[in-house]
């Protein structure tokens, strides 16, 4: 996986934290060496016991905009608690 965009988010772009744990260390990354799709991953390392490291993932997307509005289309959960 690639580093994350670096692609300042509009308003409409913003990134809603991980719905499983509440991290805001999520990221556009591209999943592809073409940097032609793209997901929301949360790294946060601090993760529950039995929980591998990335935390959560979004959907493979076409575009970054489409990533982030899946990942932020995503249930809502109490931080992981």
């Amino acid at each position: 996986m690639s580093k994350p965009d670096k692609k300042t988010l509009t308003a409409n772009e913003t990134l809603k934290p991980c719905p499983f744990c509440g991290s805001e260390k999520v990221g556009v990354y591209s999943v592809s060496a073409e940097k032609i799709k793209y997901r929301v991953v949360c790294k946060n390392v601090k993760t529950k016991p039995g929980w591998s490291y990335p935390h959560a993932e979004g959907p493979v997307e076409e575009t970054k905009e489409a990533a982030i509005a899946a990942w932020n289309k995503r249930a809502k959960n109490n931080g992981g608690k």
